[in-house]
């Protein structure tokens, strides 16, 4: 008897990893907003920036994981609240830098510890450290054989 598809290792792979994606980030985002006012997103571009004398946009979006257009919108947004700023390269006209204002880097350096450790123990809430790592290990490696074009078409 033919296995279900529902049930193909892969189908269930892509379906637990979207579950843990929506899991942790939702879960990150509610409490973040909570407590601290901001979104995984916003925060997740005030620690890039951070400790940085600014990064252009495109940069910013491969360290953020993230679209740039994401990235444009999560940085108009922290620019309205005063905790980035946004402005031309002295390299090229056509690229935009972003940095933190004074405030920003506040920011970052009253939440950043805070977030790492609630972050820390979301983890440590559903895997034991080597568990992790293990997860780590296996979710880099399939980066590494899917990178450049290693996925197929539909």
């Amino acid at each position: 008897m033919p296995v279900a598809i529902k049930d193909w290792p892969q189908v269930r792979m892509f379906r637990t990893l979207m579950r843990v994606n929506d899991r942790i980030l939702g879960h990150h985002n509610q409490q973040m907003r909570k407590h601290l006012g901001y979104s995984a997103s916003e925060f997740d571009l005030i620690a890039a920036l951070g400790n940085t004398a600014g990064m252009r946009m495109k940069d910013l979006a491969e360290a953020m994981i993230t679209s740039p257009a994401n990235v444009t919108r999560v940085a108009s947004a922290l620019e309205k609240r005063g905790m980035v700023e946004r402005a031309r390269s002295q390299e090229s006209q056509r690229e935009v830098v972003a940095r933190l204002t004074p405030a920003g880097e506040q920011t970052f350096t009253d939440m950043f510890e805070k977030v790492a450790n609630f972050t820390a123990r979301s983890m440590d809430a559903g895997l034991t450290p080597e568990e992790q790592q293990r997860v780590v290990d296996l979710l880099q490696l399939f980066l590494r054989n899917t990178d450049e074009g290693g996925l197929p078409g539909l």
